[in-house]
């Protein structure tokens, strides 16, 4: 009987200490994959970071290139107005040097009218 019980004590104790070394190894498997869990999600958060930071780069370089092509626009288009400016004011003094011309030569076409009805005159008697 006396053996019984310590083997029934010895069974306990084996019991207990099967217990608590499953325990002990759960707490250290669960500080592990609290571990592992931690180093995923900060190795995440800094891939989120990276990404976040080169969109922002490309977003910054793609408005600059927007940007720097408006003004490239903007100046060209400046240019055309200049140039169109320049050749409507050539157009105007031609035709300024053109009316003056015509108005010269009317001038000295009245001042002669009266010759010229003369000659008129003379070639339809002949």
């Amino acid at each position: 009987m006396f053996e019984l019980r310590q083997e029934i004590e010895r069974a306990r104790v084996d019991k207990e200490q099967d217990e608590l070394q499953a325990n002990t190894e759960r707490d250290v498997k669960k500080v592990k994959a609290e571990e592992m869990a931690s180093v995923l999600i900060t190795k995440a958060e800094g891939q989120q970071r990276i990404i976040v930071n080169e969109v922002k780069a490309d977003t910054v370089t793609h408005l600059n290139e927007a940007r720097t092509h408006a003004q490239k626009l903007l100046i060209n288009t400046e240019q055309q107005v200049a140039v169109m400016g320049i050749n409507s004011k050539t157009d105007l003094d031609k035709s300024k040097a053109k009316y003056q011309a015509l108005m010269t030569e009317c001038k000295a076409e009245e001042a002669n009218l009266d010759a010229i009805n003369v000659q008129r005159q003379h070639n339809f008697e002949l």
